[in-house]
């Protein structure tokens, strides 16, 4: 479904959004090589029931990219603000971690991610948080690069 640029728009996610955004993060994994046959329905339905205890909580925030005239969505971001332990570069225990960016390959390189991701940071700043992080995709590395996002010495390990 395609959509005309002059009534695209981003608004706040709502519990009316909730299966659209696991749809969408189920999706983001799946074009990225890391979701097989038959993994996408379980990942979803757990993405579903993770959201929406999160903006039940008030931990997540999220936005939509939607087409104003017809309610269409293409794409979005979320924000998971967890608590942290208070150190010297924060005094707000919190920190904003950016998930769910997604946009339908159709609208992808004109901009939209970008106006999310500027939207979800000023929301941060309002709430005066000061850390925000992410894991980025490959293809998403530049923006968050150009964003002012910088690698950490953050080390990982799978326990598996």
């Amino acid at each position: 479904m395609m959509s005309n640029d002059d009534t695209l728009d981003i608004r706040r996610a709502t519990f009316d959004d909730l299966q659209r955004i696991a749809t969408q993060r189920t999706a983001m994994f799946t074009e990225m090589g890391m979701i097989y046959d038959g993994d996408a329905d379980v990942l979803n339905q757990r993405v579903l029931a993770w959201t929406q205890t999160k903006l039940e909580q008030g931990e997540y925030h999220g936005w939509m990219l939607y087409d104003a005239s017809t309610e269409a969505v293409f794409g979005g971001a979320g924000v998971w603000m967890t608590h942290s332990c208070p150190n010297p570069l924060n005094e707000i225990p919190m920190t904003a971690y950016v998930m769910n960016v997604y946009i339908a390959p159709e609208l992808r390189g004109q901009g939209w991610a970008r106006r999310l991701m500027e939207t979800l940071l000023k929301f941060c700043r309002k709430q005066g948080i000061k850390k925000v992080a992410l894991h980025a995709s490959d293809a998403g590395y530049p923006l968050y690069e150009s964003l002012g996002f910088t690698p950490t010495s953050e080390m990982r390990m799978d326990l598996f």
